[in-house]
């Protein structure tokens, strides 16, 4: 291959064929493995969780060099050691699940609390209920016992 051809297949990596490639050569194919500064943006799109399909539109790139680079995204993370971007959200879901079941407790603990002193509230009010039905017999008792008292003040005045 010559050092122009070679020129112009890097500088077509993942421009769709047919369109015109940076340098103004036409893409007929892609022939050249993609760049690094490619192959790097594509890993922080995997791994911020990004579909395939929305990075072949968001790029523009051919599906086939996506799924390329994702084969080798996923082969490194496997043998790094990494978890997948599956295996982190589910350990992410497990997590959130053990959190909420904790504030579920949490939040049981309040309710009963709430129940408590609400039941001591109700209680506090029938207690002062009968207090007050109390207070209103003897205020009527001492209401009546005025009046008889008046009525025999004006016997006794006249």
């Amino acid at each position: 291959m010559p050092a122009e051809d070679t020129a112009t297949a890097i500088a077509t990596v993942g421009t769709p064929a047919g369109t015109l490639a940076g340098n103004g050569a036409m893409a007929d194919k892609v022939t050249a493995s993609p760049s690094a500064e490619l192959v790097a943006r594509l890993f922080r799109l995997f791994d911020g969780g990004m579909a395939l399909e929305a990075i072949v539109q968001r790029e523009q790139l051919l599906p086939q060099t996506v799924l390329d680079v994702h084969r080798q995204f996923e082969s490194l993370l496997a043998a790094g050691g990494r978890p997948s971007l599956r295996d982190r959200m589910a350990a992410h879901e497990e997590e959130t699940a053990r959190s909420l079941g904790e504030r579920d407790g949490l939040f049981r603990g309040i309710e009963g609390e709430l129940q408590f002193h609400e039941q001591r509230l109700s209680d506090a009010e029938q207690k002062i209920g009968a207090q007050d039905a109390t207070l209103q017999a003897a205020l009527e008792q001492l209401w009546d016992r005025l009046q008889r008292l008046e009525q025999m003040i004006m016997i006794f005045a006249k």
